[in-house]
């Protein structure tokens, strides 16, 4: 009861701050100043990864796709990004900010758990996150690996 409490309460106030970012307009400011500044479509994405795994380093996934979808959605469908291939670039990003040192979620859960020091638990964590990376930038400059299930479901 007391997790489905603080769920709830999680997911009603990044409803809020979803709403206050759409109604101030801020997506629209945001595409207006990438636009500006002429950057590629790579080089968003690379921006928005390098986001993302410092955000899931710090936030629970959830948390952080409900307060920054409304955000970057906008942008990065003006850069021409399929927005299921967004929401699969996202959950990668995010699964691996979890356990990213010096902050990930997950490598404190482990410390708590296990009692295994921090500087050992990092040490273990880096092979993993050398093949993450790269795995990571698969998915998200050929979009046709995250997407071609999606399309031999639609025929």
């Amino acid at each position: 009861m007391y997790l489905i409490a603080q769920l709830m309460i999680i997911v009603a106030a990044a409803g809020a701050y979803s709403w206050l970012v759409t109604t101030s307009g801020f997506p629209q400011r945001l595409v207006a100043l990438v636009e500006g500044l002429q950057v590629t479509t790579g080089v968003t994405l690379l921006a928005f990864n390098l986001l993302l795994l410092v955000v899931g380093s710090f936030l629970e996934p959830p948390a952080a796709i409900l307060i920054l979808t409304p955000m970057f959605l906008p942008l990065l469908q003006t850069a021409g990004i399929d927005p299921i291939h967004l929401g699969i670039i996202m959950t990668v990003n995010l699964a691996i900010g979890m356990f990213t040192p010096p902050f990930g979620l997950n490598l404190f859960t482990v410390h708590a758990l296990f009692g295994v020091p921090l500087p050992i638990i990092y040490r273990g964590v880096v092979p993993f996150l050398a093949v993450y990376f790269v795995a990571l930038m698969l998915v998200t400059y050929i979009p046709a690996l995250s997407l071609a299930p999606l399309m031999l479901l639609r025929g």
